[in-house]
């Protein structure tokens, strides 16, 4: 099943419709989408590392900048969603719960919880939606977001630029061991986040 899902994944990132899904993605991951653009965003990278093309291997750059930039207009939208209609929002991130124990977070870190949360695991959508909630400062938390989905895709964009086509062998290799992987840490992220 998740084979299937990775092989239409990289039919789709060699499609026409590519980057606008990976904009649409990347913008509604930051307060509604539960996947993140990672899962998009590699494949569309690995497509431009399979040929030898200079002008194919910049383009990652690209895609790089394009995800970081639709992800902060769409924190933008949840930061705008978490002021006015946080009691309609509010159960897409784990209820008042989350938001209690994100509170609590902000009021100790600041601003720097946006920035963890848009390098990391940490559901993006949760510090995006709180933090409209909590009135925190727009610019800082604007600056934090686009800064940290920068640092996350731009992370991704030199790990594929330098080690592509090694990636995608070893995915091909290791695909089954390393969806066991991916689900261990992400079982083991939501008990750490909830715990």
């Amino acid at each position: 099943m998740l084979r299937k899902l990775y092989d239409k994944t990289l039919a789709l990132a060699r499609s026409r419709y590519a980057v606008p899904t990976l904009g649409g993605v990347a913008f509604t991951e930051s307060f509604i989408f539960p996947i993140p653009p990672d899962v998009i965003l590699l494949p569309m990278m690995f497509a431009q590392t399979k040929t030898g093309d200079a002008y194919k291997r910049v383009r990652i750059w690209w895609l790089a900048g394009f995800a970081t930039l639709c992800s902060t207009l769409g924190a933008g939208v949840a930061y705008i969603l978490g002021t006015l209609a946080w009691d309609i929002v509010s159960p897409l991130v784990g209820g008042e719960a989350a938001y209690a124990q994100f509170q609590t977070t902000y009021a100790s870190y600041g601003v720097w919880v946006v920035l963890v949360a848009a390098i990391s695991f940490i559901p993006f959508k949760l510090a995006t939606l709180a933090s409209g909630a909590l009135g925190a400062p727009i610019v800082p938390f604007i600056a934090a977001a686009f800064i940290g989905r920068g640092i996350r895709f731009f992370l991704l964009a030199t790990l594929v630029y330098f080690f592509g086509r090694d990636i995608i062998a070893n995915i091909e290799k290791y695909f089954t061991t390393l969806s066991w992987v991916v689900l261990a840490l992400a079982l083991i992220s939501i008990y750490l986040i909830w715990a």
